[in-house]
């Protein structure tokens, strides 16, 4: 528990301070640069894998914190739902082994051995497809860290350009 906290506390450090170390070195895209990266850009490489360690926080390193929240509430929500389903199967498969007929305490009602192992087939199944959701889901907070950092890396860059076109003039273009 206590290494579970202390590496949540490294990676939000992390996150919240985005220093020359951890940003790439960043070009401009244009041939003659006066103005260049007064906004640290965002590593889609480093957002990738806080969102695979910990579900979210990519969005979260990217400045987008409600879209990581989300993901890490949609994860959390079907990974515990699929957690219940199968632990209902569980708890009907253990009951129609050791009786032929026993008490269900979800249905208040009596249930035969045949009726316990069909509920806990379809618990079965209902815990594997939310489980699959689940990992559905975390496969797409990766990739969407990955493009949420390049989307700010986009919108913040700010270049500047002075160069000579031919016939002797200056064309001069700044992009934001």
């Amino acid at each position: 528990m206590r290494r579970w906290l202390v590496l949540s506390c490294v990676i939000a450090f992390l996150c919240v301070s985005s220093s020359p170390g951890w940003a790439r070195s960043w070009r401009a895209e244009s041939r003659y640069p006066i103005i260049r990266n007064y906004i640290s850009p965002k590593d889609p490489a480093l957002a990738e894998v806080l969102s695979t360690v910990f579900p979210g926080m990519g969005q979260i390193y990217a400045s987008s914190p409600g879209k990581g929240m989300l993901f890490l509430f949609a994860e959390a929500t079907l990974f515990i739902a699929a957690m219940i389903q199968i632990d209902r199967a569980v708890y009907y498969d253990d009951f129609a082994d050791r009786y032929e007929l026993f008490y269900d305490e979800y249905t208040d009602e009596y249930l035969t051995y045949e009726q316990g192992y069909s509920r806990a087939r379809g618990h079965r199944m209902l815990g594997a497809g939310l489980l699959l959701a689940s990992a559905g889901v975390h496969l797409w907070n990766i990739q969407d860290a990955v493009q949420t950092a390049q989307r700010y890396n986009r919108s913040r860059r700010l270049s500047f350009e002075i160069r000579t076109v031919p016939e002797t003039q200056l064309a001069c273009r700044i992009r934001f």
